[in-house]
């Protein structure tokens, strides 16, 4: 058997919102409201997620110290941020 991958494209952080991805642990909650052009991809089976988002301003730095603090793996290119976390039981 495979394992499930998902991946869910939202254009602003309120479509995300909406969705069940931040309450199910597999978005962190202290993305900022001003995030767009998020993906993410995630798995049930490994517990491996993936997010890519665009931010500007003070807002990146604040958010790449907060998913290191977290245990994510974070790269940056200008304005987009992306982040990967392999929890070991749920995110």
């Amino acid at each position: 058997m495979f394992p499930e991958t998902r991946h869910e494209e939202f254009r602003t952080y309120s479509e995300l919102k909406n969705s069940t991805l931040i309450e199910k642990g597999w978005v962190p909650e202290f993305v900022p409201k001003s995030s767009r052009n998020i993906e993410v991809t995630y798995n049930n089976d490994t517990n491996f997620v993936n997010i890519i988002l665009l931010l500007e301003g003070s807002d990146v730095v604040n958010f790449v110290n907060k998913l290191k603090m977290d245990g994510w793996h974070v790269s940056k290119n200008e304005n987009s941020i992306e982040a990967t976390r392999q929890c070991t039981s749920t995110c």
